[in-house]
């Protein structure tokens, strides 16, 4: 540690945990959020006459949680209040996370709703851009606590409101944004109730989509990003 002026740390919650974890100095860390090329992500149909549909986009993993996000779909759609619904999922499944899969997929078809969710797998760029923009909610609950958050960036980048769990890097991405919703980490019952939220108040779901495609450009573009780290480096070149 002696030798190193500087660590960069792309979220405000790693720079804390890293810093008791690895006994840095805080005041050694600095946060440098990450950024993605906005460029292309075009914003989301705001009036749709398709199902309303809810995404995940991340690894397909436990640890990503996507059976959360099954069993909160389940409770709202035994609520009554979705006559019509989809849940898209995408992302990269390793081998090994087939069997996984394969049990969401029963869970699914044991509540009658498996003809609703669709794997799409990976996707490049244009075809993730084209995924995101038919979303009307992405959720990624995960059940540890993410340091990165990219596909939340990139979600909001095309006005799609997020609804995630208060934890890791989800909390400070949705409050500097405002694009979304924050609810109890592995909590179903809490992530449906704000996804219905979303779905009964179309003025609230209208401003999480605006404050979202606005908050990624302001704050997460790649070229904000590369002018924070150009100030990281500068703070100790030249103090």
């Amino acid at each position: 540690l002696q030798h190193v002026d500087l660590f960069l740390s792309v979220s405000q919650y790693y720079a804390d945990f890293m810093a008791g974890y690895l006994g840095i100095p805080r005041e050694k860390i600095q946060v440098v959020p990450l950024g993605i090329n906005p460029h292309g992500f075009e914003l989301r149909e705001s009036q749709r006459r398709a199902p309303f549909t809810v995404g995940f986009f991340a690894r397909i993993a436990p640890e990503k949680g996507l059976h959360v996000l099954v069993d909160a779909y389940r409770i709202m759609r035994e609520s009554g209040e979705l006559p019509e619904a989809r849940l898209e999922a995408a992302g990269y499944m390793a081998a090994d996370a087939k069997h996984y899969l394969d049990g969401i997929q029963k869970r699914l078809r044991e509540a009658g709703l498996d003809g609703e969710f669709h794997y799409r797998g990976v996707l490049d760029r244009a075809d993730k851009i084209a995924f995101l923009r038919k979303l009307d909610v992405m959720s990624v609950p995960a059940t540890y606590d993410e340091p990165k958050g990219v596909s939340l960036l990139e979600a909001m980048a095309c006005g799609v409101p997020l609804v995630q769990p208060r934890r890791g890097s989800f909390t400070e991405i949705v409050e500097n944004t405002g694009g979304g919703l924050l609810v109890q980490p592995d909590d179903p019952r809490s992530l449906a109730e704000s996804i219905l939220k979303i779905v009964r108040d179309k003025r609230l779901a209208e401003e999480l989509s605006a404050n979202g495609f606005r908050g990624v450009r302001e704050q997460y573009s790649a070229v904000n990003m590369a002018d924070r780290v150009l100030e990281a480096y500068e703070s100790v070149i030249c103090p």
